[in-house]
Formats: C-alpha cells, structure tokens, sequence
C-alpha cells in the first residue's frame, strides 16, 4: 500500500513542482493521499504494538498508546527519513515525522506529529482544514508511513563480505 502511494506521489510531481514554494499548496487529491496515510499509519502502529507486546489488549489507540509505546522501543522521534525523489526540490529534505514538533489545533499548549494534526484537522473539520491537504504534510505522513513500513517488513540483512554496507540498499525499495 505504501508503494502505491508512494506511486501517486511521485505521478503528483509532474502536476506540482514541489519546492518550497509549494509546500502550502493543497488539493483533494493530497487530501485523499494523506487521509489513506493517515488510515494505514493507524493500523500499521496497533498491529506493530501488538506485535511488540504493548501492555493494553483493548481499547488501542494509535496516536496516544501504539506510537507513544513504539517510540519507548525505538526512539522513532529520532529516525530521519530523506527525502531523494530527483523531482522534489525542497530545500528541508530531512524529515523527522514522529518528533512532536507542532501545537495541536485543539488544544495549542499541547505538541504533536505535524501529519496527525493535519490528519485529525481533515478527519473531524474537512471543510474548514482544507490547507491541512498541503504538500508539506503529505510528505510528513508518507515519512511516517515509510519508516512504520519498515519496521513491519521486520527483514534482516546479511551483509556477508560487505560488512561496512556499501552495496546496502538504503532506500529499502522506495
């Protein structure tokens, strides 16, 4: 699912020269792809903290019991995602998209994810939070998305006689 998005993205490249110029810009197709993100990110982190032993059994919310535990397990606050499409010209080209780094619409003396808060601003005011579906959020909530996404994978690597990982694909096929 994230490759498919991922897909459209880059095919939104070619209608919308993302610089940063362009970071506010927003329509009901990044809308669509941050709200399908948004839907995925929420069950990718329940299943993850399932997997992962999260103490509670019921009642799992994503935001406020599977990230915040995931994050106690590995630091995703601090996984950087790099932004290297040949077709994105944006200046900031590294993404921390589970540091809490914006006020919450809500409630301002409160942070959280820049993607969650464009997400729940989408999901629960639509009409009011259309510059929530802005590129810059879109490329938020598919770093997020990224980094969830290779955690599930759960691969190991042998890296054999390339010990220091130079032929290492660090892309991860995306």
């Amino acid at each position: 699912i994230f490759q498919n998005i991922e897909r459209e993205i880059n095919a939104l490249m070619f209608n919308i020269h993302m610089d940063d110029s362009q970071l506010n810009v927003y329509s009901s197709k990044i809308i669509d792809l941050i709200l399908r993100s948004a839907a995925e990110i929420e069950s990718l982190a329940k299943e993850l903290y399932i997997l992962n032993s999260g103490p509670k059994t019921t009642n799992i919310k994503y935001d406020y019991d599977a990230l915040m535990y995931l994050n106690t397990q590995w630091k995703l606050e601090d996984k950087i995602v790099l932004i290297s499409s040949p077709n994105c010209f944006v200046t900031h080209r590294e993404l921390q998209p589970f540091k809490q780094s914006e006020p919450k619409t809500a409630k301002p003396d409160e942070l959280t994810y820049s993607w969650n808060n464009a997400y729940q601003n989408l999901k629960h005011d639509r009409a009011n939070s259309l510059n929530f579906g802005s590129v810059k959020y879109l490329l938020d909530i598919a770093a997020a998305l990224y980094i969830l996404n290779i955690y599930y994978r759960d691969l190991t690597f042998n890296l054999e006689k390339d010990s220091n990982g130079a032929e290492f694909d660090y892309s991860l096929g995306s």
